[in-house]
């Protein structure tokens, strides 16, 4: 759902610019739709989303100017979006001290000891709202604990010192933290299913979007909006007169629903869209976050910013950083290389880097910090636990962050290569524009590999007669007997030991 179909003959993508559209091939004819399911009422017309076609200019580069086409359409361009996160240093036991303290401590650390931007917002994830058994959502949703207060004024005060901005993390569906109050709002008349609430339930968006507009207006900068239809591990969907006791029901699951799924699906994809919509009203400049429960299609960037990876756990599986690496480039493996889904990944939130102890080498750090930068992804939040790192840590995450903003320009063009990460093959990330690039290499084996890799269109690089100058911000060149200048065509041939990581920096 919500993807492109390309020909590979003429060069050609195809679609509909609605993220819960089907878009497919069926006995070699192309048919671009998508559910809606209303009624619709005399005089009152109902215009449906744009249907496109674009044309490559090459049938091995039609990803180049699919994605083109989707940055002309983006709500708002690809910013790079560093922030911090209380979720992995608090989880739900934040608190107004506790938060203005992190605030305090990574602006010191970070921007006045170490000279790094300003972050752009810091984030009160799950724990703010009050769920006890005081709490009335009856007229206003989401409101706020005594830990806070009603209008987070200590909470905005921190981050404007620290030259940044306020967000909060929020379950539209009321899942997790949100989720003790489903027996109330079913009291209330809401909306509700199963496991969360309804998105085309009239009554409850309604006041999910008064109070998230009103956030907005009281200055918050940043949305994750985290439970939309269903998690990771399950999907709720709201089905008229569904036969089965629960709405997540594992008879759900045959096919003969997949049509009542689909309007669903896209009617509370059009409810959130006008929310979306609204929000940018308020401030244009909003930073839009949605993650579980949400799908992958390029057609959301229409309205939101960055979409979680979906298919993958809050922290990365592993019993070291090898291990957490491999985890999440595996997910990137599965969804890039195999599925071969189309969205940019410079675009995707992968819920890293998480640093929460100095149980280990700064070196080892190091490698990981800019393994997991040069992924790619313009959307960079912190899971630090604030008073557990040490001075190198903070070093090494400062040079990292600086890293990361002179390499954003190249993100947009963002590409995985080499092979399978759980296969323990050498992999790695690319981006170039006409005057910068950067490739990363990961060896995630026991043993030495040794890898090629060839400079060209393929990997994106810019076709030019001039020479890049190479350089790298972790790795020695002189001891891994790499050129200092590389040209266009040329193959890098390089052997990498156990486990290492090298990160390659190119100007021209």
């Amino acid at each position: 759902m919500g993807q492109p179909v390309y020909t590979t003959k003429t060069g050609t993508f195809w679609g509909i610019e609605f993220p819960a559209a089907n878009n497919e091939v069926s006995n070699g004819q192309i048919n671009c739709g998508y559910l809606w399911g209303q009624i619709i009422s005399k005089n009152t017309p109902y215009t449906s989303y744009n249907s496109i076609i674009g044309v490559s200019d090459d049938v091995h580069a039609i990803d180049n100017a699919f994605y083109t086409y989707i940055n002309k359409i983006r709500k708002r361009p690809l910013r790079l979006q560093i922030q911090y996160n209380s979720w992995f240093d608090y989880s739900r036991k934040v608190s107004k001290e506790k938060f203005i303290r992190s605030v305090e401590k990574i602006n010191d650390e970070l921007v006045t000891k170490r000279g790094c931007q300003p972050l752009n917002a810091y984030i009160i994830d799950d724990g703010w709202q009050d769920t006890s058994k005081e709490a009335d959502w009856s007229d206003k949703v989401w409101t706020i604990n005594s830990k806070f207060q009603p209008d987070f004024t200590d909470c905005f005060h921190s981050v404007q010192k620290a030259h940044s901005q306020l967000g909060l993390w929020l379950s539209p569906g009321c899942l997790f933290g949100g989720h003790p109050m489903m027996p109330r709002m079913q009291e209330y008349g809401f909306e509700t299913l199963s496991y969360g609430m309804s998105m085309t339930g009239k009554k409850y968006m309604l006041k999910l979007e008064e109070r998230v507009l009103e956030l907005a207006r009281m200055g918050v900068s940043y949305f994750k909006f985290d439970g939309l239809f269903g998690h990771l591990n399950l999907r709720d969907f709201d089905i008229a007169d569904n036969p089965f006791p629960s709405s997540n029901d594992e008879r759900l699951n045959d096919s003969h629903f997949d049509e009542q799924k689909g309007y669903y699906l896209s009617a509370g994809t059009e409810r959130l869209i006008q929310i979306f919509d609204k929000l940018n009203t308020v401030n244009p400049d909003i930073f839009i976050a949605i993650t579980n429960g949400a799908y992958l299609s390029p057609w959301w960037l229409q309205y939101i910013d960055i979409v979680w990876l979906i298919n993958a756990g809050d922290a990365a599986k592993g019993d070291n950083r090898t291990g957490e690496l491999v985890y999440r480039d595996q997910i990137y493996h599965q969804i890039w290389k195999e599925e071969n889904t189309k969205f940019p990944m410079s675009a995707i939130f992968n819920h890293e880097p998480k640093k929460t102890q100095t149980n280990e080498t700064p070196e080892t750090f190091r490698d990981y910090l800019y393994m997991n930068f040069s992924r790619g992804t313009g959307f960079i939040e912190l899971y630090i636990k604030t008073d557990s790192l040490s001075p190198t840590d903070w070093d090494i995450l400062s040079d990292g962050l600086k890293w990361a903003r002179k390499a954003f320009p190249t993100f947009n063009n963002v590409v995985m290569h080499g092979g399978s990460p759980q296969r323990n093959e050498v992999y790695g990330y690319t981006a170039w524009t006409e005057k910068q690039g950067y490739i990363s290499l990961h060896n995630p084996s026991e043993k030495s590999q040794s890898y090629h890799l060839k400079l060209d269109k393929a990997l994106g690089v810019p076709e030019t007669k001039k020479r890049f100058k190479v350089d790298s911000p972790i790795t020695n060149i002189q001891e891994r007997s790499l050129s200092r200048h590389y040209h266009y065509g040329d193959t890098i041939s390089v052997t990498l030991s156990p486990k290492e990581i090298i990160i390659l920096d190119f100007i021209r």
